[in-house]
């Protein structure tokens, strides 16, 4: 699994760093900022603020990369809250090191995901879309369910003593 939601992550953040590209290149002076929950525009704002946030989204999805390898393989885990720690540790720390790790690309690559998704969907808008389209908040919408349902999976069974 752990494999699987790596290339998930690589994946989602190459296609973030594509869609930030994109925007770079093809995007108006004007661009919408911030939408409202039927998806029309409430904010308007300058080309380089949207790229800000962008940019910070790119960084943040490769800064989460570099800390779920590093957790996977010989970072300190003086950091890692995880509950009954003192129980994986040192007899189970490959397990733990494995679950952390799978569970941060995964948060990576779905966070990735709806970022990309509301992105583009902001550049329909910039490009002549009356609101924001269907599918881009629908994609949104479906991360955000997915990280918190991987959230509260990680939080209730992930992290369950070992054994």
């Amino acid at each position: 699994m752990g494999d699987l939601v790596r290339v998930l992550w690589w994946l989602a953040t190459l296609a973030l760093v594509g869609i930030f590209g994109y925007a770079v290149w093809a995007l108006p002076s004007q661009v919408p900022m911030h939408v409202d929950l039927a998806g029309n525009v409430t904010e308007w704002g300058d080309k380089t603020g949207l790229l800000a946030g962008l940019a910070t989204g790119v960084g943040s999805s490769v800064l989460v990369g570099w800390l779920a390898r590093g957790i996977g393989r010989s970072m300190s885990l003086d950091f890692v809250n995880v509950p009954s720690k003192d129980r994986w540790l040192p007899d189970h720390e490959a397990e733990l090191r494995e679950r952390v790790s799978t569970d941060l690309y995964a948060v990576g690559a779905i966070t990735s995901a709806m970022i990309g998704a509301l992105t583009l969907g902001m550049v329909a808008i910039a490009h002549g879309a009356p609101t924001m389209p269907s599918w881009a908040t629908i994609a949104g919408i479906g991360c955000v369910a997915v990280l918190l349902i991987q959230v509260v999976v990680m939080i209730t069974v992930r992290y369950r003593s070992p054994g």
